[in-house]
């Protein structure tokens, strides 16, 4: 499935199975961020971010859409545009969210670059 070849490093067999996916059913959030992820490990920063938002339209109050939309401004060097999906998970993010929400705070702090890909 889409989900072991992209645990195998197979990020396009994952895009390409997880696109499918969408396509039939373009609400199965788990499957558009998974599908978000896959391109982000493609370096296709701006095509996830259309994942994420799409996520975000019809769930605002994801936490785990709202965490790979900042995630993916930090990517596409705009930190500032990653502060106000930072701002909503403070607000409503489950605990293990919020730890990784911390951390890339931190990063985005500290400048520090994150590694390439979809966040681990």
């Amino acid at each position: 499935n889409a989900l072991n070849a992209r645990a195998r490093g197979d990020a396009e067999g994952a895009r390409h199975m997880l696109d499918m996916c969408v396509r039939q059913a373009p609400k199965f959030t788990r499957a558009r961020l998974a599908l978000a992820d896959a391109l982000m490990d493609l370096g296709l920063y701006e095509a996830a971010r259309e994942q994420i938002a799409a996520v975000i339209q019809y769930a605002p109050d994801n936490p785990t859409a709202l965490y790979s939309a900042a995630f993916v401004q930090v990517q596409l060097n705009d930190p500032d545009g990653a502060r106000p999906f930072l701002a909503l998970l403070a607000q409503i993010g489950d605990a293990a969210t919020l730890e990784k929400a911390r951390a890339l705070q931190y990063y985005i702090e500290n400048k520090i670059p994150l590694k390439p890909g979809a966040p681990q």
